[in-house]
């Protein structure tokens, strides 16, 4: 974990602590700057602390670039002013500035934060030579004339850094953000997020409805047509769908709703008043936009919906639910929605997302399947679809046919069956990276017998042993030592409901150690010879004295020696071992030297009897 540190003037050192993950998209960027590279691309999803990483990251950077300035391109006011109390949260706000409407920068400040739109009108009072880094936000937006006539003005000096951030570098249109900011320098998925804990699962339900979007076509940007679109979604029929979707899947849940247009936003916050839950709307034109955001985080307003607004630069961890009541072709827009709803926050376990379809599937609807890196007719289980695709990224086969048979599997049982037509020896890992299980699904025996055998038989194979197995009312209850792996994968459950039609309830418990005592009791007392040097020349100088006491023609057995058998030996060293249990824990012992000691003495009892 990297801790960046300044000194703010008259009020001390401050530091962000910055997450692993963070740290290693800073690094990432510095370490290709320093050799060299001027075009960079962060690929970071919504939750990812994007603001975070470029407050470190231009910490770093003003070590680096001597008297230059830093130049941070936004194009929304609520991403202006967040950005620039961050950097000023780290470097100190005598050094930043902000260039957007009637703000003007001053001269000495280090870093300017400014509005693209703005910018783009008083480009002659901005020298290319002044800035060693330009950092475009939201950069996918970059082939839009304001910003590209932007960015070239500050591209003219070749050692200027061009760093673009991006949520994904797909764009509706098919063009690429690669040609302009290179190659990606760093970048994480929504899934690893969830799975280091910074973002929480998602719950997610479809709503089919006839939408009739086969018919629709595309504005420039890619993306369906604003107001035909907004015409289909604002019928009474379809907010009536859509409010009841809300009452049936997120009761009481705080709810940000993403619509088809103004109009459309105005009348589903009414709808929501109607049935006596409070809501707000929000725009771009609305005058009342700051007081509607302010209350909905304060929790007064319940339902928040919006048109364009808040897709960017709009952070509310405690959302529960995230209502998507306009459909889109673009990634972008999808994945920045998606992500409103998914950020941690305490007491919070999952969000809710409710996603309105059309039940033909126009096939530039972008969905989550896609979202999450599946194919678009993925074949959900129920399960948040940004863990099945990590589940499906963790199958390791060593046969390339059979990764591309994989790739075109569109649900988690082809992806099982095609596994299980495999060379075991090819398959490393199986789904969500546990250890490969062979069943046939769907058949369940009637038999409780068979059923808990069964169910040990597949826990065991994937690593989880129990035990001890209960059988309830169509669910298994498993007992499993900590001892074993640390993360039981939701997708034992899955494997267990395929193979034995049972669900899976599980408790972890603590395994009964037993410490070892200091000194074990004290051996019978050895036959004494004439020198005791070593163990080993001792057990000889007995033996030596056995074998001269025995007369020709006499018998080889010595009378003056008990017999001991083989047998009665190794009951003894196990009875011996037996009583370390009942010794004193938390004491140390030299085991080893105690167990040489009684091995010879089982030996010379050997010797003795075959004498």
């Amino acid at each position: 974990m990297l801790v960046f540190t300044v000194q703010r003037a008259g009020a001390g050192p401050v530091a962000f602590e910055s997450r692993p993950y963070q740290s290693d998209a800073v690094r990432a960027v510095i370490t290709r700057y320093q050799k060299g590279q001027t075009k960079l691309l962060l690929r970071l999803p919504t939750g990812a602390g994007k603001t975070v990483i470029s407050a470190l990251l231009i910490d770093e950077l003003l070590t680096l670039i001597g008297d230059k300035n830093i130049l941070f391109l936004a194009h929304r006011r609520e991403i202006i002013n967040q950005t620039a109390e961050k950097i000023a949260a780290q470097i100190g706000s005598q050094f930043v500035t902000v260039e957007q409407a009637e703000r003007r920068s001053h001269s000495a400040a280090r870093v300017v934060v400014a509005s693209v739109q703005t910018l783009a009108g008083r480009l002659d009072e901005f020298s290319p030579e002044a800035f060693g880094v330009v950092i475009v936000d939201e950069c996918h937006h970059a082939y839009a004339k304001t910003w590209m006539d932007t960015i070239s003005h500050f591209g003219k000096r070749e050692a200027t850094l061009l760093l673009g951030l991006t949520a994904t570098p797909k764009r509706s249109d098919g063009r690429s953000i690669g040609e302009l900011f290179g190659e990606i320098a760093f970048e994480i998925s929504l899934g690893e997020l969830q799975d280091r804990g910074y973002l929480v699962p998602m719950d997610y339900a479809t709503i089919e409805a006839s939408l009739g979007l086969s018919d629709m076509r595309v504005d420039a940007s890619g993306d369906f047509q604003t107001t035909l679109l907004g015409k289909i979604m604002n019928t009474p029929e379809m907010r009536e769908l859509t409010l009841r979707a809300c009452e049936e899947k997120a009761p009481g849940k705080k709810t940000i709703a993403f619509c088809a247009s103004v109009t459309h936003a105005q009348d589903l916050a009414k709808d929501f008043a109607a049935r006596g839950i409070s809501s707000a709307f929000v725009s771009g034109q609305s005058l009342d936009r700051d007081e509607s955001i302010k209350a909905f985080r304060r929790g007064d307003i319940q339902v928040l919906t919006n048109y364009g607004v808040l897709t960017e630069g709009f952070d509310d961890p405690s959302i529960e639910c995230v209502l998507l009541a306009r459909p889109t072709t673009s990634p972008l827009v999808y994945s920045q929605c998606l992500g409103r709803g998914l950020r941690s926050f305490p007491g919070k376990k999952t969000c809710i997302v409710i996603d309105i379809v059309d039940r033909q599937r126009h096939q530039l609807q972008y969905n989550v399947y896609e979202a999450a890196g599946l194919s678009r007719s993925w074949q959900g289980s129920g399960k948040d679809p940004l863990r099945e695709a990590e589940a499906i990224a963790r199958i390791r086969v060593t046969e390339p046919a059979a990764f591309l048979r994989l790739r075109n599997a569109l649900s988690l049982s082809d992806a099982h069956k095609i596994l299980m037509e495999l060379d075991p020896r090819t398959v490393l890992a199986g789904i969500d990276g546990l250890p490969m299980v062979r069943y046939h699904p769907a058949v369940y025996e009637d038999d409780e017998g068979e059923k808990l055998s069964n169910a040990a038989r597949l826990l065991s194979e994937a690593g989880w042993a129990p035990k001890e197995l209960k059988l309830g009312n169509e669910t298994l209850h498993a007992v499993f030592s900590v001892d074993g792996p640390k993360d039981v994968s939701p997708y034992l459950e899955w494997h267990l409901r395929q193979a034995t039609g049972l669900g899976l309830s599980y408790t972890l418990v603590e395994e009964t150690k037993v410490e070892l005592p200091q000194a074990l009791p004290p051996p019978p007392a050895p036959v004494k010879s004439a020198k005791t040097q070593s163990p080993k020349s001792d057990s000889q100088a007995k033996l030596k004295a056995t074998l001269g006491s025995t007369k020709p023609g006499a018998s080889r057995a010595n009378p003056d020696l008990p017999k001991v058998s083989l047998t009665d030996a190794n009951a003894d060293l196990k009875a011996r071992l037996g009583s370390l249990a009942q010794g004193q824990p938390g004491k140390r012992l030299d085991l080893r030297a105690r167990m040489e000691e009684m091995k010879k003495n089982v030996h010379d009892e050997r010797v003795k009897e075959r004498l």
